[in-house]
């Protein structure tokens, strides 16, 4: 008796198990991108944290000469077979 019913209980526990990403809310759509929801999640989390009222320390010293470009415009010129 059971085994005939057990299609159309798996059948009413899936469509059960769909139906909350079905009725998801609409009204607060995500951004387009996920580069665009962690900029906005970050955000979030700084003004939650308090971060974003924290000065920002400008590199200085020996971290500016790391970040700064590299001149190549007096290297010698390469062999291009490797």
């Amino acid at each position: 008796m059971a085994s005939p019913l057990l299609p159309v209980v798996a059948a009413l526990l899936m469509s059960l198990a769909a139906l909350p990403v079905s009725a998801a809310d609409g009204q607060n759509p995500l951004p387009s991108t996920s580069s665009e929801r962690r900029a906005e999640v970050d955000a979030q989390r700084e003004q939650i944290t308090g971060a974003d009222a924290a000065v920002q320390k400008t590199p200085s010293g020996a971290q500016t000469v790391v970040d700064a470009p590299i001149d190549t415009a007096d290297a010698p010129a390469g062999n291009e077979d490797h």
